[in-house]
């Protein structure tokens, strides 16, 4: 074990290390740090150009998928009943009986 006049637990020592990492992990993961405007705002450290670049060229970008409006008939004649259940009532399948619970197969 340890001895001498340095000696001291080495478990104190490691939870506090940890401690100290995980604040810093935090701390880096939580993205662009905002700071409080003259007006008691948030602001995010952003700057204003790009933002306005990002948001013109939004506007022109047709890649992007339109919203598919139908009535919950239309829907009904596309789907299975499970399958509007699921994705239009926000249903869950019952637990174990989906096609993919016992699948085996070799993924990609």
């Amino acid at each position: 074990m340890n001895s001498g006049p340095d000696a001291r637990p080495l478990l104190p020592r490691t939870i506090v290390a940890l401690f100290v990492g995980g604040l810093a992990l935090f701390a880096l993961g939580r993205g662009p740090i905002t700071l409080p405007d003259a007006d008691g705002a948030q602001k995010k450290a952003v700057e204003k150009g790009a933002k306005a670049k990002a948001t013109a060229d939004d506007a022109d970008d047709d890649s992007r998928p339109k919203k598919v409006v139908k009535t919950d008939a239309e829907w009904m004649k596309i789907l299975s009943r499970e399958q509007f259940k699921i994705t239009r009532r926000n249903g869950t399948e019952r637990p174990y009986a989906g096609k993919m619970w016992k699948n085996t197969t070799e993924g990609v």
